[in-house]
């Protein structure tokens, strides 16, 4: 367990669910990073864990305060870009630059509370790594920021809930429509992997809920993803919501 080094507000109350395994995560070697936030203390906290994680050569790490200054800024195509985004309350007017923003680089967007109107936004806009503040533990943060970088989505326990509540709000609401419906192809267990893979759960942990190994279950997601035509988790997870058009 780490012990609570992180500003007041930010905390490590509790440990982010089992979603990154240490031995798959390249630890930030040859990723660019930068840290979003209006609040200097919180910015700080994120660079100082990212950069003393990081093994194999230091990561780049920049922080900015306005959105708007990345948003004019030319990119790399090649470079493994990741925006730590960490939203207070106050600034959630600053999500109008979110969907631009995603589209030039992996967002991680760290949110004081797990507001459900918050979270429904940025999965409309593909960004699905979610953390909550107190709920994620300061030596998990440089797996998080990676695993991202590859394509995963890793969420904090009260995101988590949020993204199930979300997933049975759009389920309940589907009315089949048309034959052709890509969610209605998935058999009944890649549904039921499916709705784990929603709450953020790993393939071991999927493996061990429904007592099948661990090949099995990567056998039904390369299946899964096939009918629904998604390459990655972030993408099947939006397919699987529909389109997020819940109560």
């Amino acid at each position: 367990m780490f012990t609570n080094t992180s500003p007041d507000g930010i905390g490590d109350s509790q440990v982010l669910p089992r979603l990154i395994a240490t031995s798959a995560v390249e630890q930030l070697t040859g990723l660019e990073v930068r840290i979003l936030s209006r609040d200097s203390a919180r910015a700080s906290y994120f660079v100082e864990l990212l950069s003393t994680a990081s093994r194999g050569g230091t990561p780049c790490i920049r922080t900015e305060i306005d959105p708007t200054s990345i948003l004019g800024e030319r990119t790399s195509k090649e470079a493994r870009d990741v925006l730590v985004w960490h939203l207070s309350t106050s600034d959630y007017q600053d999500l109008v630059h979110l969907s631009t923003l995603a589209q030039r680089s992996t967002i991680v967007l760290a949110l004081e509370e797990a507001n459900r109107e918050i979270i429904l936004f940025a999965l409309r806009h593909n960004v699905f790594s979610i953390l909550v503040d107190g709920h994620y533990e300061s030596g998990e943060v440089p797996h998080i920021v990676d695993a991202a970088a590859a394509g995963l989505a890793p969420v904090s326990a009260p995101a988590g809930t949020v993204l199930s509540q979300l997933a049975r709000a759009a389920h309940h609401r589907v009315r089949i429509a048309d034959d052709g419906d890509r969610r209605e192809k998935l058999s009944r267990r890649e549904r039921e992997i499916m709705d784990h893979i929603s709450r953020g759960m790993r393939n071991d942990e999927i493996a061990r809920t429904l007592f099948i190994s661990q090949k099995t279950v990567k056998n039904h997601i390369n299946r899964l993803f096939s009918k629904l035509g998604a390459s990655h988790r972030g993408e099947a997870i939006a397919m699987w919501l529909g389109n997020l058009d819940v109560a």
